[in-house]
């Protein structure tokens, strides 16, 4: 029998602490703790993924999505704008293949979209989505 084994990328995530103090401010409810996300630097724009290999590039407005939850089944969904999303960033990376979760053809078929997305940006290091997300802000006058 074969073993399927998934080809890995490093990709930048959120700091958790400080994606739940941002959704905590952002609903004013300090019992929300916001879900470990990757951020993915890919030659379409920056996009946030989640565990499930789900994952959104900036909406019409400019605004990535975030999850979070409070209590046992209650999800809590954010969209932070491109300096939200810059202050929340780990400077740590995690392993795609070991952050989305293996099981069943649905999440191997995000894992495979996600994967090559990845390896289409210029750079997965934190300083260069960080770049990336900067030219999203829009100028002020």
């Amino acid at each position: 029998m074969t073993e399927y084994k998934r080809e890995s990328v490093w990709t930048s995530k959120i700091d958790v602490d400080k994606a739940s103090k941002l959704m905590q401010d952002h609903f004013k409810d300090p019992a929300i703790k916001a879900e470990p996300m990757a951020v993915v630097n890919a030659e379409r724009g920056v996009a946030t993924v989640c565990d499930e290999g789900v994952g959104w590039f900036a909406n019409e407005e400019g605004k990535f999505m975030l999850f979070g939850y409070y209590g046992a089944y209650g999800e809590v969904t954010m969209l932070a704008t491109p300096e939200e999303l810059i202050s929340i960033m780990s400077d740590e990376f995690v392993y795609l293949d070991e952050f989305i979760r293996m099981f069943g053809a649905r999440l191997e078929t995000n894992y495979d979209i996600w994967y090559r997305e990845a390896n289409s940006g210029p750079s997965q290091q934190p300083h260069a989505v960080i770049a990336a997300l900067e030219k999203c802000l829009t100028p002020t006058v």
